[in-house]
């Protein structure tokens, strides 16, 4: 029996170095902000982080917007980042985002607040 060759199946590496199938570049994923038990903020975490946290019971979720958990167990010396708010003033919209300092802006969390009429 012969079998046609599918065509259209091609092997790709999919990476933020080749841009991913089709070219395009992934952006970072949002973080999920932090707070110790005396609700001092920490570091943002990745979601992954987040749901291995509420899987394990060391953190709970404090707020569903924006997303944030608080920890169960103090942390005594938490080693903290500094993070950068970034202001973009749209004309419908004023977009907000949180971005580590260093050269390599990482995106860790972004917020559209929308124009009220006066």
């Amino acid at each position: 029996m012969y079998v046609k060759p599918l065509r259209n199946i091609d092997e790709v590496s999919i990476t933020l170095e080749t841009g991913g199938p089709h070219g395009q570049k992934e952006a970072t994923m949002s973080k999920v902000f932090v707070l110790d038990t005396s609700k001092r903020p920490l570091n943002p975490v990745h979601p992954g982080r987040a749901r291995l946290l509420l899987k394990q019971g060391k953190a709970a979720v404090y707020r569903r917007f924006p997303f944030t958990l608080i920890l169960k167990h103090a942390v005594e010396q938490p080693v903290l980042h500094p993070l950068r708010v970034k202001i973009d003033p749209g004309s419908q919209t004023t977009g907000l985002a949180l971005v580590n300092v260093p050269e390599r802006f990482h995106l860790s969390s972004t917020l559209a607040l929308p124009h009220q009429p006066v």
